[in-house]
């Protein structure tokens, strides 16, 4: 089968509680909520796709999304598509194009391409990559430095996590340090670290941070200053890689991805654009002599299994961000994703995607639905 026509197309809006808070710029959340897209075929197949804009973080709100998916199908009916098992992700071009979301791009691309995977008894990552790889290992996240912090450590290095990304810039610049020397030095000598700034230091307080802390554990700083444009001087004085984030949805990203000194771009396939995109960024990233690292925005089962699959098809040696997924108390998928010593199962994970519990999503819209779905 080499191409599969969409004959219904269907959102549902979906809200679930989070273990504890999580504060994303400055914004308190304790529950994650979005919009599934179900893709459906005339044999009975669905694709899911996920649309969950996060606070803070994307610009749009949900119900702008929904309001650009329904004017967009509207604009170029769903009967016209037909999903080229050859070009997944061209098939669904010119219809991503009208959409302005980045997140409601990743969702369309990812419900089109779980559509085909579904119809053709494979999984997405396979038809991205034939030689996907088969498990991918992910980075612990730690939210803060606090107290607790080498207790939760040592508690995901016996779960087989080697890697642990912690937030940074969030209190007093002098006690974060102390906690991380703390941290650096009570853990195992073979645990690794991922810190994230999220841009709230200036040039002056990064390099204090940088220059305070011994080397050797430490794999990468995420985003460390306030200006970007102080990056050069940062990475010429920086005992530690830089890996950028925010700055890669710059217009001048380029400029900065080729900086000495930058080790590491972390591609947000949710604010970036959906799936085509982050994989044209993987290949300028790489040119660059980067490494990428796959990372999740507190997406449901749904979306995170698709940031698996790109992950797992892009075969990058780095750790994914894919940790959020043990930040959701609830999740709309029937069996929940599962990591085991500190790898996620791809074919395992990619069928427990497929199933998922209606019980728990609600205000069904069906925006399109051909007679031939009858």
């Amino acid at each position: 089968m080499d191409f599969v026509k969409p004959v219904s197309f269907k959102i549902y809006a979906f809200n679930l509680p989070l273990k504890y808070p999580v504060i994303v710029a400055g914004k308190k959340l304790s529950h994650r909520s979005g919009l599934l897209l179900e893709l459906g075929d005339e044999k009975g197949s669905s694709g899911w796709g996920e649309v969950s804009p996060l606070p803070g973080l994307h610009r749009q709100t949900a119900q702008e999304c929904l309001d650009e998916l329904v004017s967009a199908f509207e604009k170029d009916y769903l009967g016209n598509i037909e999903i080229d098992a050859n070009l997944p992700l061209d098939s669904v071009a010119k219809l991503s194009s009208l959409l302005t979301s980045p997140a409601s791009r990743f969702g369309l691309e990812s419900a089109f391409l779980n559509l085909l995977a579904t119809a053709q008894n494979t999984n997405p990552a396979a038809l991205l990559n034939t030689n996907y790889t088969r498990a991918v290992y992910i980075n612990g996240l730690l939210i803060d430095s606090g107290e607790d912090a080498v207790r939760e450590i040592a508690r995901l290095y016996a779960l087989g996590y080697r890697s642990v990304k912690i937030k940074t810039g969030r209190h007093n610049l002098n006690e974060e340090l102390e906690n991380l020397r703390r941290i650096l030095a009570e853990t195992p000598a073979d645990m690794r670290f991922r810190l994230d700034a999220n841009r709230r230091w200036t040039l002056d307080e990064a390099l204090h941070f940088v220059k305070g802390l011994p080397t050797g554990k430490i794999e990468y700083v995420e985003e460390p200053l306030k200006n970007p444009q102080d990056l050069p001087l940062f990475c010429a004085k920086s005992p530690f890689p830089v890996a950028l984030d925010e700055t890669l949805r710059q217009p001048d990203y380029r400029d900065y991805l080729s900086l000495p000194g930058v080790g590491a771009a972390v591609l947000k396939p949710t604010v970036l654009g959906g799936i085509r995109t982050v994989m044209e960024r993987t290949k300028e990233a790489r040119r660059e002599g980067c490494s990428v690292v796959i990372s999740d925005t507190f997406s449901s089962g749904v979306g995170l299994a698709t940031h698996l699959a790109l992950a797992a098809a892009l075969s990058e040696n780095t750790m994914a961000g894919l940790d959020t997924y043990r930040y959701l108390q609830q999740d709309v998928l029937t069996q929940p994703l599962t990591v085991s010593s500190g790898r996620m199962d791809v074919d395992e994970n990619m069928n427990r995607a497929r199933q998922v519990n209606r019980a728990l999503l609600s205000n069904r819209i069906t925006v399109y639905e051909s007679p031939l779905s009858h």
